[in-house]
């Protein structure tokens, strides 16, 4: 998740519904499974068969943050494992700040990839999802036949970047400083409430859906996390992802974030195998409110690989 432009209210609601279908989903017609990798327990789906397809959901997500519909129409084609980061629900492990980032959650995938003896496989990340699947795929190479990134949050790049450097410093300044004080106040309302102010651009605490206020509360423990790690939103260095040769989908919304646009274009212009879709009039939510246009471009491009 990152910062949205400020949002009418009609369009605003329309994005808050939309990830409420989706935390409301079922979460498929496959069983729930667990593992234990690198000392965490890790909570995962398996649905069909074939070349796997990873899934690595966003912050403040979850395995069932996925759309079912996306899951098992590739499930009539690959092996589609959808799982849960170290931090996010329904795993419970003990919650440590000190050397987590998101290249210890791509620790944390190659290591599941192995254990369940997957070979290499098509990754598919969203936002920090991406950031960890960036991660993998400059660490271990030999683990990835593909990448789909869906804006991943590189933003420790925004400082070298074309007017970069104020949407560095309002990302903590606005977001991680406040989140973290509510944090040590043991105020999980403020945390919500500083968090949704940052990304709808309004205080929509009191009206967001149930279903959707349960999503972001059990999936806190990942924000604490991100909130007092030293270097948590850590970034793959340019030269690691230049030698990337896995081929990249980079999925983008024409309406996005400001704080991700200029990291979606240098992702393009640094990438050596990427080809990007920008999806018209979507945003960060694209995977929610562009679930049929979505799917169509994953299911194209992972059919050539």
């Amino acid at each position: 998740m990152i910062r949205h432009a400020r949002r009418s209210a009609p369009v605003l609601l329309a994005v808050l519904l939309a990830a409420c279908a989706v935390a409301e989903q079922d979460a498929g017609q496959s069983l729930m499974h667990r593992t234990s990798v690198n000392g965490a327990e890790l909570h995962y789906t398996d649905r069909g068969a074939g070349v796997p397809v990873v899934f690595v959901h966003g912050g403040l997500e979850d395995y069932e943050s996925w759309s079912t519909e996306v899951l098992d129409s590739l499930a009539r084609y690959y092996r589609v494992i959808a799982y849960s980061r170290r931090y996010n629900y329904p795993n419970r492990n003990p919650l440590r700040h000190d050397g987590f980032s998101a290249a210890t959650e791509a620790a944390d995938l190659a290591a599941f990839i192995r254990k369940l003896g997957l070979g290499p496989v098509h990754v598919v990340g969203h936002s920090f999802g991406g950031l960890t699947a960036l991660f993998l795929a400059t660490k271990e190479p030999a683990l990835v036949r593909a990448l789909v990134l869906s804006e991943p949050a590189v933003t420790a790049w925004l400082p070298d970047l074309p007017g970069g450097d104020s949407l560095y410093r309002d990302l903590y300044t606005v977001l991680w400083q406040p989140v973290r004080k509510s944090f040590e106040k043991g105020d999980q309302d403020g945390v919500l409430r500083t968090t949704l102010l940052y990304f709808a651009g309004a205080d929509v605490l009191d009206q967001i859906p149930s279903a959707l206020r349960t999503v972001l509360t059990r999936n806190l423990p990942e924000w604490e996390a991100i909130a007092f790690a030293p270097n948590a939103i850590a970034d793959p260095h340019r030269d690691e992802v230049q030698r990337i040769k896995a081929p990249v989908l980079l999925i983008t919304g024409d309406s996005t974030l400001p704080i991700l646009r200029p990291i979606n274009d240098e992702l393009e212009r640094v990438l050596p195998r990427v080809k990007r879709v920008r999806i018209p009039q979507a945003g960060h939510e694209l995977w929610e409110t562009h679930t049929d246009v979505v799917r169509r471009v994953i299911t194209e491009f992972l059919a050539n690989q």
